[in-house]
């Protein structure tokens, strides 16, 4: 965990957004998350 929790932080520190999902959402409501990052990723395309 405390590796997880690094490389996380690591990423931050360089600028990179990262979501996290939980394994149910994954299995079963992956079009939630397609729609999420679909979002985020037109905000940051838009000034």
């Amino acid at each position: 965990m405390l590796r997880d929790i690094a490389r996380h932080t690591a990423l931050v520190d360089k600028g990179r957004r990262v979501y996290r999902y939980p394994k149910g959402d994954v299995l079963h409501r992956p079009d939630l998350i397609v729609a999420q990052l679909r979002r985020a990723l037109a905000a940051m395309s838009t000034p």
